[in-house]
């Protein structure tokens, strides 16, 4: 199993690192996409996906919104590319 989350690709100056580094998927610069590919697609991975969401200080039921609209617009982009 992994968990994803989106991030920040930067070396965090806040006080509390994980404003910059654990974000709702398809936040943030770093490109959690490609991750995904590169694990899906070139590395086979078939096991489960997770959303990693400690410490995001927002509406659970927006972020859980949030979280599957982004993976409905990778799921696609993903099943191209395989």
């Amino acid at each position: 199993m992994i968990t994803v989350s989106g991030a920040n690709d930067v070396l965090s100056v806040e006080e509390n690192v994980w404003k910059d580094y654990i974000l709702p998927l398809g936040e943030g610069s770093y490109d959690t996409y490609g991750l995904l590919k590169y694990l899906i697609i070139d590395l086979k991975f078939r096991g489960p996906i997770g959303a990693q969401c400690f410490g995001i200080k927002a509406d659970k039921r927006w972020l859980i919104g949030k979280i599957m609209e982004t993976w409905e617009t990778y799921r696609p982009r993903l099943e191209l590319e395989k």
